[in-house]
Parts: structure tokens; sequence; C-alpha cells
């Protein structure tokens, strides 16, 4: 009971009726309830570098952000430092107070974050008829960067390879539900990001399906019926797309993702951005105590905390990147997780940290800060639990 009450609570707290601080807040009180109902309290994440890494460049944002911004020490104290070491520690416990059903339990959150987040978008949809994309507005929030808001994207996008293996067919149906939500809302928006993250997800999960698979996994008749989906898809595309079936031709090219691709704004923001690294570099020189007063972000997310922070908070962020990185291909190699669990982890950490690449995240992207953060501590148990002797989880698709 308690873990379906989890699922609904932490999909409707992920459809984003209010900022991020408060919603994350509220899912860090309901984990410690979780906690205190079965006396089960693990420390074992306090061990973990991760959680002080964070909170040491949460204190560096503490003393220099207040000098760039609106926001007072104790908001950014709350915002960059303590909320950011809780949610981690509460993704750790969530799982390791239900061991025995690890993966399930991850499933069912994260799946309930790509509902959350496709009843964001479905709202925002609609509240976006008719607008261009340059007076695009969220339906909770008001006035928000369509930049911002295709982050929302993220986890569907990311998730849509592990959904598509699952063995419940409702995960799979509500998953594509959500992407085509998803996939609809990212060209109202116009944000290439999110759809050239989500053919990189598709092509190196596909890859990384064959390579890894064990032998006999894929027999020819696989290979055949893939073939010929593949060939469908492609005759499908280029009939309704050459004879503009249902006016979906018409209707793409005159999207605001259509219209980005033929601007020729869009190639002078590309080499914008190109230059902003090299200034972000410059940065971390001139400024190697932080606190640089530009008034323009570096879109990147390390370079964006060594422009507030320095040297020191870069390090750390690029140190806690590679061990993100090594966890999470330590559990996408541990074939004791189940594909869908596996290929879920792969994609959300691709996929997060192409945002991470390309968009200013710790100034203005802190729901997908937070929701990566939970991911963070939820794959940290896992990881843990991977490298146990005994099977650490109960290895089934997502129960109805």
């Amino acid at each position: 009971m308690l873990e379906v009450f989890t699922t609904i609570f932490t999909a409707v707290l992920n459809i984003g009726f209010l900022p991020e601080i408060y919603l994350y807040a509220a899912f860090v009180l309901f984990v410690a309830f979780l906690i205190f109902k079965s006396g089960k309290l693990s420390l074992e994440l306090l061990k973990n570098p991760l959680a002080w890494m964070y909170s040491c460049i949460g204190l560096f944002f503490v003393i220099q952000y207040p000098k760039l911004s609106d926001l007072s020490m104790s908001a950014c104290f709350v915002l960059y430092c303590a909320l950011p070491f809780l949610i981690l520690v509460s993704g750790f416990e969530l799982i390791d107070m239900n061991r025995e059903r690890a993966t399930v339990v991850f499933k069912r959150v994260i799946y309930a974050v790509v509902v959350g987040c496709a009843i964001h978008c479905l709202l925002n949809i609609f509240s976006n008829i008719g607008h261009d994309r340059w007076h695009l507005v969220d339906f909770f929030l008001g006035n928000r960067s369509a930049t911002n808001s295709g982050a929302l994207n993220t986890f569907i996008f990311a998730l849509l390879p592990a959904m598509l293996m699952e063995k419940n067919w409702k995960v799979k149906f509500v998953g594509s539900i959500c992407f085509a939500i998803s996939l609809i809302y990212a060209f109202i928006l116009g944000t290439r990001t999110q759809l050239y993250m989500l053919v990189i997800i598709l092509v190196g999960s596909a890859i990384l399906f064959i390579v890894t698979s064990e032998k006999g996994t894929i027999t020819p008749k696989l290979i055949f019926k893939w073939i010929v989906s593949i060939v469908v898809v492609v005759v499908a595309v280029y009939f309704i797309l050459n004879y503009d079936v249902m006016g979906v031709k018409t209707t793409i090219e005159s999207s605001n993702l259509g219209y980005r691709y033929v601007d020729v704004e869009t190639a002078k923001s590309d080499t914008y951005r190109l230059g902003l690294i090299v200034e972000g570099l410059e940065s971390l020189i001139k400024y190697p105590l932080g606190g640089n007063p530009v008034d323009h972000y570096f879109h990147n997310y390390w370079l964006d905390v060594g422009r507030v922070g320095g040297v020191i908070p870069f390090i750390l962020a690029v140190a806690i990147t590679l061990i993100n990185l090594f966890q999470m291909w330590k559990v996408f190699r541990n074939k004791k997780y189940e594909n869908s669990v596996r290929f879920a982890v792969l994609g959300l950490y691709l996929g997060t940290y192409m945002n991470y690449g390309l968009e200013p995240i710790m100034d203005g992207f802190t729901h997908l800060i937070f929701r990566f953060l939970l991911v963070n501590g939820m794959v940290y148990a896992l990881y843990r639990f991977g490298k146990t002797t005994q099977e650490p989880t109960e290895s089934s698709a997502v129960p109805e």
C-alpha cells in the first residue's frame, strides 16, 4: 500500500503545481515519515563523498550567489546546499529500506516522475495554443523560457527505451502516451536539445542492447522483426511526409521547432554558445574564487558553477560527474538487474548530462537538478547492492 501511495505522491509532486523547492521539501518530509514508520535508517550514504561534495558546491553558492542575484543567503543555503543533500539522502534511503524490492521501487518512482512531467506538459500544450516561441507560458508559473520548459521532457525521452522493454503492457501503454505528449510539446517549444537527446539515447540504447546481450538472446527471428519494424516505420514516415497526410508535414514545418531549423539566427546562436565555452574557461582564470559579475550564463552546468563559485566548485562538479558516470556504468553492466532497470539508469544519466552540457542548470533548472539528485541517491543504492554476492533485488516488472 505504501508503495502505491509513494508512486501517486511522486507523480503528483512532479506535476509542478508549486515551485520545486516546496515540492521536493515535501518529498523529503514524506521519505522521513517512511523511515520513521519502517524504523529503518541507514547512514551509509553519509560515507559517500557525493553528498558532501554537492553540499560543498552549495556552500560556495551561499557565499557568492547573493551578490549576483536577488536571492538571500538563507534561500541559497536551502536551494543549493541543504535541499540537494536531503534529496540525495532521501533517494538512497527510499531504496535501502526496500532492499528486497529495490528495482520495483526504483521503477515506480522514476515512472511516476514521467507521468507527473507528462501531465505538466499536457497542461502547457493547452496553455500555449496559438502562441509563438517567444511568448510561451507555463500553466502554473506563467512566464518561463522554452529551454527551461523543455527540461520537462528529459526524463520522458530518456526513459523511452526502458519503458518499451517492460513486460507489463500497461507500462508500455502509459509510457507511449506520455512520450506522445512530450513529443508534441517539444515541437511547440522548438527546443532542439531534447530531440537530439532522444535520438542519441535511442541509437545508443539499441547499439548497447546488441553489444551487451548474452549469446542467444538476439535470435534471427528477433532481428527479422526489427528489420521489418524499421522498414515499416521508414516507409510510413516517408509516405506521411511526402504526401502531407492529414497535414502532418505542414504542421511540422510551421511549428516552432520547424522554424528553428530554417531560421538563420539559429546558426548564430550555436556559434555564440561555442564562444561561451571559451569565455567560461577564461572565467575560471580571471575569477578563481567565483563571483563573475557577467550578465549572462555560459549555458554549461560545470562552467556556470565555476562562474558563480570559482575553481574549487568547478573541480568538485567535474569529480561528481565522473563518479556518477562510473556508478551508472557499473549498474548498467550488472546483469543482476533486468534490462529495463539497466537502460533506465543509462538513459537518465545520458539525457540529464546532455542538458547539463547545454543549459544554465544551476541558475534556473532546479527542477531537473532535484529530479536527478533523487535518481543519484537511488542509483547509488543499486550500485552498492550490485557489489554484493547475493541477489540484491527482486527482478520483476512494475507490478500491476
